[in-house]
């Protein structure tokens, strides 16, 4: 144990060492990335046409892949600081999704911008940020008209508890119905564009993350 504590503060000390001479031979000052929660959120329509004509089996984990294959960094607005084409990948995180009554792992790309050096995650139209479940999941378990509905609702979508049901339900009645009724939003195809426009976050986004949508 001492020996190893004894390494990890000489590699620490190697560590700002090289940071101090790299500093002194540099005229601008070295920043690191910063930890942030931003995300852009891309729309699905015609990525799931796409996987139908050609034939592909439509997991989401195909469906996303197909979506950072066509999609243009370059061209995205960065939400933090308003600059075109500083994006470049930045690695990925993992997240369990529920998509289709089936759970997936997915690996979530993460984007990079060089001019405020803010990083973001690319999010599909059908993914509601901190939670696992779809945007159709949801919608399904907040359009229920009672109990007995509720709970038929909870018994075909599987991979979901009950409890976990009556808490989207509430959470739905608690930060977003009024929202939709404030700007006469209804559950059609246009849902996630006017919600975004509106309130510039992902229907059932409970957190007030900047989410952008493209």
């Amino acid at each position: 144990m001492q020996m190893l504590v004894f390494m990890l503060w000489i590699n620490r000390k190697e560590l700002l060492s090289k940071i101090k001479r790299r500093k002194s031979s540099c005229k601008t000052p070295i920043f690191f990335p910063l930890n942030s929660n931003y995300m852009v959120t891309k729309i699905i329509e015609e990525i799931k046409t796409f996987t139908e004509e050609i034939c592909i089996k439509r997991t989401l984990k195909t469906i996303y892949a197909i979506c950072l294959c066509t999609i243009e960094i370059h061209h995205i607005v960065c939400p933090s600081c308003g600059v075109v084409g500083e994006f470049i990948f930045w690695g990925y995180y993992t997240r369990m999704f529920v998509w289709e009554d089936i759970l997936e792992e997915i690996r979530i790309q993460r984007i990079f911008c060089k001019s405020c050096r803010v990083t973001h995650s690319i999010l599909l139209s059908c993914m509601v940020p901190y939670s696992r479940f779809s945007l159709s999941i949801h919608i399904r378990i907040v359009q229920c008209k009672d109990d007995q509905e509720l709970f038929d609702t909870w018994y075909t979508i599987g991979c979901i508890s009950f409890d976990r049901v009556r808490n989207i339900r509430s959470q739905y009645f608690k930060h977003w119905k009024e929202r939709l009724t404030v700007l006469k939003i209804v559950f059609d195809e246009r849902l996630v564009f006017r919600v975004f426009k509106g309130y510039g976050r992902q229907f059932m986004q409970i957190h007030a993350t900047i989410n952008s949508l493209v």
